[in-house]
């Protein structure tokens, strides 16, 4: 899919003029705090009532959406003094070299923004549907289904579920079992990871590029394929052993 850069910064710069000049968006985001992550700011109704924006934040991005697109903009918070929207565009890249571009949220950077006096660069991501109770739940249920016809039972019975999660859910870490369902979701099998050399295997991407922070939050849907949204990995030495958490 080709993604035209030159109509979308010429988008997003009069979106982030809007903000700025007639609802107050600098002065907010100079604001934000790390502690409670609250993404609305002083004119943040207004703007979501009149232009149709909604916001998403962590402990190092920030992320701004409209209604009626299929992008959304992510910039660093101010209190986070590594890039990691940067390190996001890196990642895709390599994963593009290696084959693994599809299982990645398309981003690119877009343009660099003076917000306050300081130049915030300010990148783009393809639009992709979705929110951790969503994904956790689309992943228990493919574990729980799968469980069910394993055991020839019934996945509507009373107990069926309770004998899950003692017998199978517990037995198995979390990120074992997400990534076996996504897996799935690939049309791949996880269990053919270990024939292959790491670095022919997503896992093993994600290890090298020190991946981690990977929780149900950070996947969603984009065009009926599933994809990693946040992906820039979080921490101090990107801990390589740990790909999930």
């Amino acid at each position: 899919m080709e993604h035209n850069i030159v109509a979308l910064r010429e988008r997003f710069g009069k979106l982030l003029d809007v903000l700025c000049n007639e609802y107050h968006f600098a002065d907010g985001i100079y604001a934000y705090s790390t502690e409670d992550l609250d993404c609305e700011w002083e004119g943040y109704d207004d703007a979501a009532s009149d232009l149709g924006i909604w916001t998403a934040s962590g402990a190092t991005k920030f992320v701004i959406g409209t209604e009626d697109c299929d992008y959304i903009i992510k910039f660093q918070v101010p209190s986070c003094e590594f890039n990691y929207c940067q390190r996001e565009v890196d990642i895709y890249n390599a994963a593009k070299e290696c084959g693994f571009a599809d299982k990645f949220a398309w981003c690119d950077f877009l343009f660099d923004y003076e917000m306050n006096g300081f130049n915030i660069p300010v990148y783009v991501m393809e639009w992709c549907q979705c929110g951790y109770d969503m994904i956790s739940d689309e992943m228990d249920d493919w574990h729980y289904t799968k469980y069910c016809e394993s055991m020839g039972i019934d996945k509507r019975s009373d107990d069926a579920y309770d004998k899950y999660n003692s017998e199978y859910n517990s037995r198995k870490e979390f990120d074992e079992r997400m990534m076996e369902w996504a897996y799935d979701c690939w049309g791949m099998d996880f269990n053919a990871v270990s024939d292959k050399p790491v670095c022919e295997t997503i896992v093993g991407f994600m290890r090298e590029m020190f991946i981690n922070d990977i929780h149900p939050g950070n996947w969603g849907w984009c065009n009926n394929r599933l994809v990693l949204v946040d992906y820039s990995g979080y921490g101090d030495d990107f801990n390589a052993r740990n790909i999930l958490y």
